[in-house]
């Protein structure tokens, strides 16, 4: 990934078009819910606030990998929809969840997460 990307744009062009439009579905889909989302990156990934008193690392953080996108919620909120997870039977840790490459995005599980995070106290 080169050192100088400085936009989400020039962080999902880094990557192959199926991966760049699982990366695009994810940032319209937060669009949709929140029109007054913002764009960051953080730690070189894309992170959007989703309230205007957030800040970019208690956004919604999102990155590809070779296999997976992981999506970066917190763990308040992985715990909270864990069952879920589980049902999905998604890959997942104390802050992330995966969504295999190979397989479509759960569109209405990452709407529920973000309507969730957009009414979670940080």
């Amino acid at each position: 990934m080169a050192a100088s990307i400085t936009t989400i744009d020039e962080y999902i062009d880094e990557f192959p078009t199926k991966v760049q439009d699982k990366l695009n579905q994810i940032r319209a889909l937060i669009y949709d819910l929140v029109p007054g989302a913002e764009e960051h990156l953080f730690y070189k990934v894309p992170s959007m606030t989703l309230r205007p008193d957030q800040k970019p690392k208690d956004g919604l953080m999102f990155a590809a990998f070779k296999n997976h996108i992981g999506l970066y919620p917190k763990p308040e909120v992985v715990e909270h929809f864990k069952d879920q997870i589980i049902n999905l039977k998604l890959k997942y840790a104390e802050a992330t969840i995966q969504f295999p490459i190979d397989k479509p995005l759960p569109i209405d599980f990452i709407s529920e997460i973000v309507e969730y995070k957009v009414n979670m106290d940080e």
